[in-house]
């Protein structure tokens, strides 16, 4: 069972809040980067926003295939909100296949798009001088 946050009657999974916290702070960092890259950050918020939709639903489809017979029996359990029930491989898979293909139609250059989705951290030369 996963934790639950309860203020009042309303009780939300921690998990779905996560991510959600998640996808705010790296909204929040990739707004910072893409000027630094020369790219637009609105694009790069639309791509992250379609290949996380494509994620979840990959995600679900994946787990539903693995488990075809459970899902043919109830078809209507395949919108459920269980977190425990998507496939991460999958989502993560076809995810990255739908921002690929965006990507590629919008003309975005792959190079700083990557840096600008990579949040800020250490360069290399940075990290080696912290471990002497």
């Amino acid at each position: 069972m996963f934790p639950l946050l309860q203020i009042g009657p309303l009780a939300l999974r921690l998990p779905g809040l996560f991510l959600l916290l998640g996808v705010w702070v790296g909204s929040f960092l990739i707004d910072r980067e893409a000027p630094r890259n020369k790219v637009s950050s609105t694009v790069l918020n639309s791509l992250v926003l379609y290949g996380l939709i494509a994620g979840l639903v990959g995600a679900r489809l994946g787990y539903a295939l693995r488990y075809l017979p459970i899902y043919a029996e109830d078809p209507l359990s395949l919108v459920s909100l269980n977190p425990g029930t998507l496939a991460p491989g999958e989502g993560f898979l076809l995810a990255l296949v739908v921002a690929l293909v965006l990507g590629q139609r919008q003309h975005l250059p792959f190079w700083p798009v990557l840096d600008a989705l990579t949040p800020s951290g250490p360069c290399p030369e940075h990290a080696v001088e912290a471990f002497r």
